[in-house]
């Protein structure tokens, strides 16, 4: 695949997804440049490669297809975090406001594959993170020293179960389950939020419960992949939570080292489990 892409155009989030993928081209020897939006979320180490960086205004959607035409990209991935402002504040250019004329639901999914069809129609060829680099992909089994006990195999199980019925709703990647109960659901806030959130929510002695993320049955995986990594277990550490499950080939894990690492140091269980919670 990496032979026929001239550029890659990163559209980049807050976070440590788009410092993988820019490692990864570097290694690779494939040319990048990389999109970031005023007042969002920005790569952790923007400041090694701000050279390649153009920051736009979110909405601006024909100032990034100018960029990326001027830039000679062929290629492009969206990575990264990105708050969700109101759309009523947003200052849309005439193309993004073509493009919400143009959506029914202005849900993430819905939303997100607009995005994709119209880089795809521009003449960009849209790549998923996991197709550009598939070593970041959650594995299935046991990553680390810790293993969930049979009561974690089953919150695992309504974790899912809970996600599968959520997913058709468009809500949430990531749920929290604590003892047989659902005791908090992925909203705006994020997965770092959620993990805050619900840590109050967790009885008297305040710990305990599991975090089990998958992606929505529609979701499109090339553009909205699930994501943890080792700041994902340091935040479940802090707030003393047991462990994480994430649907495996279906998410992203970066810098997997150091997340196993956390895990075996905090004495958390990390696994990637199929749709059905088996981890082996």
């Amino acid at each position: 695949m990496t032979q026929d892409i001239k550029k890659i155009g990163i559209i980049a989030g807050g976070g440590a997804l788009p410092d993988a993928m820019v490692e990864h081209c570097a290694n690779k020897g494939i040319p990048f440049q990389v999109i970031t939006f005023k007042g969002q979320p920005q790569p952790q180490k923007i400041e090694d490669y701000e050279i390649h960086v153009t920051e736009l205004a979110l909405g601006q959607v024909g100032k990034v297809m100018e960029t990326f035409k001027e830039k000679l990209v062929t290629h492009v991935v969206m990575v990264g975090h990105l708050e969700k402002p109101s759309l009523f504040d947003l200052r849309f250019d005439m193309l993004g406001l073509k493009l919400m004329n143009s959506v029914r639901r202005k849900h993430d999914d819905e939303l997100l594959n607009t995005v994709c069809t119209f880089l795809e129609k521009e003449g960009f060829e849209v790549l998923g993170a996991h197709e550009l680099a598939p070593q970041l992909l959650m594995p299935k089994g046991i990553l680390g020293k810790h293993k969930p006990t049979s009561a974690h195999k089953e919150d695992i199980s309504i974790g899912l179960e809970a996600l599968k019925q959520l997913g058709c709703l468009d809500i949430g990647q990531a749920v929290i389950v604590k003892d047989g109960v659902v005791i908090g659901v992925e909203a705006v806030e994020g997965t770092m939020g959620l993990i805050e959130r619900c840590a109050t929510l967790r009885g008297a002695k305040n710990k305990g419960g599991i975090l089990i993320k998958a992606a929505k049955k529609e979701q499109n995986l090339k553009v909205d992949m699930p994501t943890v990594g080792d700041q994902t277990i340091e935040k479940l550490a802090e707030f003393k939570y047991e462990g994480l499950a994430v649907v495996a080939e279906k998410a992203l894990l970066v810098e997997k080292d150091q997340a196993v690492k956390a895990a075996n140091k905090t004495s958390l269980f990390l696994c990637g489990v199929d749709e059905n919670g088996q981890y082996a």
